[in-house]
């Protein structure tokens, strides 16, 4: 019985531990070797999206401070803030997460929502100006769009990392 087991998981890779499978066939060398792999592929994936959401950060910043212009102050700066955000978790969870873009899309169609509906005046918060520039100026379709735009370019690169990565799921 035991080597009818040994023969249908030869030549693949346990990643859990199951009760039909044997304790000492989990950590066998190609198994380690595997987990070696998928921690040095994530390591780097973190130290990549470190790089970017610092990078992407001190630009969104610049803009912001020095960037008079409407359109790249307003349209340029919503799509690097989500770039921003995306990196930001990706530090956290490198791989897998691939509805991440929407998540982000919905969180910034909320906080949209919320200037709209102009949440820092209504709880009293809007003559202290840290709050009244962190909430905007006030909600647009525009802004939304922007988001909209920016998410679209984030799951294309998913699609197309997940295609590379020869992973059907990353």
């Amino acid at each position: 019985m035991k080597d009818t087991k040994k023969k249908r998981i030869k030549g693949t890779i346990i990643r859990r531990k199951s009760r039909a499978i044997e304790p000492n066939l989990y950590r066998s060398t190609e198994n380690e070797r595997y987990l070696a792999e998928i921690n040095e592929k994530k390591d780097y994936a973190r130290i990549v999206y470190g790089i970017s959401f610092f990078v992407l950060a001190v630009v969104g910043v610049l803009i912001a401070l020095f960037v008079h212009d409407e359109w790249v102050r307003s349209y340029v700066g919503d799509i690097i803030i989500i770039f921003v955000i995306y990196a930001f978790i990706r530090i956290l969870l490198p791989h897998g997460f691939v509805s991440l873009p929407v998540v982000i899309l919905l969180f910034a169609c909320l906080a949209e929502g919320l200037q709209y509906l102009n949440i820092v005046d209504k709880l009293g918060l809007g003559d202290i100006g840290f709050f009244e520039r962190l909430s905007g100026a006030s909600g647009d379709v525009k802004d939304i769009i922007c988001y909209a735009v920016a998410c679209l370019m984030l799951i294309i690169y998913e699609m197309i990392r997940t295609m590379f990565s020869g992973r059907s799921k990353p």
